[in-house]
C-alpha cells in the first residue's frame, strides 16, 4: 500500500485531465497532491469517511487508477461494498488504459474478493414482460431486462418493481455478505380459472361446494335415520310434557275429591310410556345415523348439497 501511495504522488505531479475531461492546471495538480497526502494521513488513522471525501475531491481534479483504488478501499471500510466493487473495477479499467501495472497487480485479487462479498438481488418477470423499472431504496434502475442482477450493500432494502408505470412487486429484502435472492414478478395478465369459467346446471363451476364430497359421502339412509331420531326426540318431549300436565290436573282433582279417578292415572302412565318409547327410538335413530356417517359406506346412496352463484339444490347419487 505504501508503494502505491508513492506511485500516486508521482502521478499527481504529472499533467493530466480532470474526471470531467478538462485539462488540469499546475495549481490544480498541486492542490490534488495536497488533498491526497491529507487523505493518506486519514487512512493511516482509519478515518475512512474523511479520507474518502478528500479522495473524491482529488478525482474532480485528476482521475487515476490509484486514486480510484484508494476510494474503493475507503468505501469497503465504510461498508459500501457495492460501490467499492465498482471503484475497484473502475481502477482496473483505468490501469489497463494507462499501463499502470502496479495498480493492475493489486486490483485483480481485490475485485474477486469483493465479488464474493457483495450481496446480489435478481429480478425475474414473466415471459414477454418488460422492460422493468426497479427502485431500490432511493436508487432507480430503468429499462432492465428480466433476470438482471443488481449489487447491493449488506442490510435491509425496499425493492419495488414497476411495469408500464404500475407497481407489480413491493418487497423488503434483507441480505448479508455474499447472499443473493431472486424476486419473481407474478404474471398478472393471466386470469384465474374461476374468473373464466361459466356456471351451468350440467357443469358446476369451481365455486360450487359439493358437501357430500367434502364430508366423504354421507349415505341417504344416515340422513333419514338422523331425521327420524330428531323427530322422535321432539315427539318424546311433547308426550312427556302432556303427561306432566295430566299429572298436575289429576293431583288437583284428587285434592277436591274423596278418591282419585284411576283413569287419570292410566292416562298419565300411557303418555309417560309413549314419551319413553319415542326417546328410545330417537336414541336408536340418531345412533344408527351417526354410525353410518362414521362408517362412510360408499355403496349406499349419497346426498350432496350443491351451491353455485345462481342456485342451490340437493343432489342424490345412487
Amino acid at each position: 500500500m505504501r508503494r502505491l501511495m508513492l506511485v500516486m504522488a508521482s502521478l499527481l505531479t504529472a499533467g493530466g485531465y480532470a474526471s470531467d475531461g478538462r485539462a488540469a492546471s499546475a495549481s490544480d495538480l498541486a492542490a490534488a497532491k495536497r488533498l491526497f497526502e491529507a487523505a493518506e494521513v486519514d487512512q493511516t488513522h482509519m478515518r475512512w469517511a474523511e479520507a474518502l471525501e478528500k479522495l473524491e475531491r482529488v478525482v474532480d481534479i485528476k482521475e487515476t487508477a490509484g486514486v480510484r483504488f484508494h476510494i474503493a478501499v475507503c468505501q469497503e471500510k465504510l461498508g459500501q461494498l457495492a460501490k467499492s466493487l465498482e471503484s475497484y473495477q473502475r481502477a482496473r479499467d483505468l490501469a489497463s488504459s494507462t499501463g499502470s501495472n502496479e495498480v493492475l497487480e493489486m486490483v485483480g485479487p481485490e475485485i474477486e474478493r469483493m465479488r464474493a462479498r457483495v450481496p446480489r438481488v435478481r429480478v425475474e418477470a414473466p415471459k414477454g414482460v418488460g422492460p422493468l423499472v426497479v427502485l431500490i431504496d432511493r436508487s432507480v434502475y430503468a429499462d432492465l431486462p428480466s433476470g438482471h442482477e443488481l449489487r447491493l450493500d449488506p442490510g435491509t432494502h425496499q425493492v419495488l418493481v414497476k411495469v408500464d408505470g404500475e407497481v407489480r412487486l413491493d418487497r423488503l429484502v434483507s441480505l448479508g455478505e455474499g447472499q443473493s435472492e431472486t424476486l419473481r414478478v407474478r404474471d398478472w395478465r393471466s386470469p384465474s380459472p374461476a374468473a373464466t369459467s361459466t356456471p351451468s346446471e350440467t357443469s358446476p363451476s369451481p365455486a360450487e361446494v359439493d358437501q357430500a364430497e367434502a364430508d366423504g359421502g354421507v349415505p341417504t339412509v344416515a340422513w333419514i335415520a338422523l331425521g327420524a331420531g330428531a323427530v322422535l326426540g321432539v315427539g318424546g318431549y311433547l308426550a312427556y310434557a302432556k303427561a306432566d300436565d295430566l299429572a298436575a290436573e289429576s293431583a288437583a282433582a284428587c285434592a277436591r275429591s274423596i278418591e282419585c279417578d284411576p283413569d287419570r292415572a292410566d292416562a298419565v302412565r300411557r303418555w309417560d310410556g309413549l314419551a319413553l318409547g319415542m326417546w328410545v327410538g330417537a336414541a336408536v335413530g340418531i345412533g344408527t345415523g351417526v354410525g353410518l356417517v362414521l362408517a362412510g359406506d360408499e355403496g349406499k346412496p349419497t346426498t350432496a348439497l350443491v351451491l353455485s352463484p345462481s342456485h342451490m339444490h340437493v343432489r342424490t347419487t345412487f
